[in-house]
């Protein structure tokens, strides 16, 4: 069996080649059959004439300097501060838009981490973040978390989202963030956002 890289749809084609010899399994399986079955007794799969892996993305940022300005208290924006992109493989990371964009349709592992510092002179902050797709029009229940920081400014910490979402050949993954407490401006310093493709 190989399982050549087909560049006219972008994808990964199985072509089965008969055996030399007898295919040894639990049950004996004709080679014509072969194809009907999902387990297949062969010891070697070569990837022919093409990328290989799993989709995956990341944009990032270290010692951002700039506050995020929030609107008021409990309204999300999104993070415009990545500015670096990542590796990648059948995404498209774009830092200059602060987003991912998904180039291969599928279940994708969702990785999100933050240091945050709170603003002088301002009281108690919870920061509040989400993980948002397609210019923040879909949220996602699973992937949302907060912290509170101490008023008057030092106050530091990290806030860290991690989940499972479907999504299609063209959505958006972005990082919306809050002060759930007041309009206070919050100062993320270092972040990263990953995504990995785990299933179909």
């Amino acid at each position: 069996m190989k399982i050549v890289y087909n560049p006219a749809i972008k994808e990964y084609e199985v072509q089965y080649e008969k055996p030399k010899k007898e295919i040894k399994g639990v049950l004996p399986i004709p080679y014509e059959d072969q194809k009907r079955y999902r387990r297949i007794y062969v010891k070697n799969i070569d990837f022919i004439n093409g990328p290989g892996g799993l989709a995956f993305g990341e944009i990032w940022v270290m010692d951002n300097a700039v506050e995020t300005a929030i609107g008021g208290t409990g309204a999300y924006v999104q993070f415009t501060g990545f500015v670096n992109n990542g590796q990648s493989n059948y995404t498209t990371p774009d830092h200059t838009q602060d987003h991912i964009i998904i180039d291969k349709a599928g279940v994708y592992l969702i990785v999100c981490s933050f240091h945050v510092e709170s603003i002088g002179g301002g009281a108690a902050d919870t920061v509040g973040i989400e993980i948002r797709k397609n210019n923040g029009t879909i949220t996602f229940s699973n992937l949302h978390a907060h912290r509170k920081l101490a008023g008057g400014g030092g106050d530091i910490g990290s806030i860290s989202v991690s989940g499972l979402i479907s999504v299609s050949k063209g959505d958006t993954i972005e990082v919306w963030i809050t002060n759930e407490d007041n309009a206070t401006n919050l100062l993320l310093e270092d972040a990263d956002l990953s995504i990995i493709q785990i299933g179909g």
